[in-house]
């Protein structure tokens, strides 16, 4: 059987429309899943349901966190922010640690998951932690732009089982306090982290750089796919 992997979507205010990056899809799909977009809603009853009907969930990226959830104001640095879709995934994704289902994040996903957990985010990397790691690349997407170390023992060196990987990077933000609960497992040249998972439960994992680009031509970006899917089909 297929599992399923439930997306909360982004929101286009301009066009009225929830939308996914195209490549997200057609990664999980080669990887064996059934991708399904689910309501940018945080009734708690909706995201009972929604747990309930998916086998994992996938946290891709999106517009900035809105900084009030960990305890900032909101500085002129930061970007665009969605509070409609930061409530809608928080709510799924506690609920989904609640049923132990599988979850997977991935840039924003990976900060979401940090705040949940109490931890705090770089508002702007370049104006707060500065520019040794050039964090947001330039197009095409799906290029490998800078190193991130990977350490040893844990579960992304057993995934990927190398020191050192290339990784694209698209994003301005990024984790500043780690959560006490979550163990790295990735860090940049510049000391940024760049993976970490939490501890007791079934799957809870994630990456800073944007897999979902690189998955087509990149080994190791599709590794994490094919591993996530493999989980939410056990």
């Amino acid at each position: 059987m297929k599992p399923v992997i439930g997306i909360i979507p982004m929101i286009d205010d301009d066009d009225n429309t929830y939308y996914v990056v195209q490549q997200c899809m057609q990664a999980l799909l080669a990887a064996g899943a059934v991708p399904v977009l689910l309501p940018v809603c945080a009734d708690p009853e909706i995201t009972e349901r929604s747990a309930g009907l998916i086998d994992g969930l996938l946290m891709p990226g999106a517009p900035d966190l809105e900084p009030s959830l960990y305890g900032e104001e909101k500085l002129p640095c930061c970007g665009q922010t969605t509070p409609a879709r930061d409530d809608a995934e928080i709510a799924l994704l506690k609920k989904m640690m609640e049923l132990d289902k599988p979850v997977f994040g991935f840039c924003r996903g990976l900060q979401l998951l940090n705040v949940v957990l109490g931890g705090t985010l770089y508002q702007d990397l370049p104006s707060q932690l500065g520019r040794e790691v050039i964090h947001r690349q330039q197009p095409p997407f799906s290029e490998l732009s800078h190193a991130v170390n990977i350490v040893a023992g844990t579960p992304l060196a057993e995934l990927i089982p190398q020191e050192r990987l290339m990784v694209n990077s698209v994003h301005h933000q990024g984790i500043k306090d780690p959560a006490r609960n979550l163990v790295i497992m990735a860090r940049s040249d510049d000391g940024l982290v760049e993976g970490a998972y939490l501890p007791g439960y079934r799957y809870v994992f994630g990456v800073q750089w944007h897999p979902e680009f690189t998955a087509a031509s990149d080994d190791a970006s599709m590794t994490l796919f094919r591993h996530f899917v493999e989980v939410c089909r056990g």
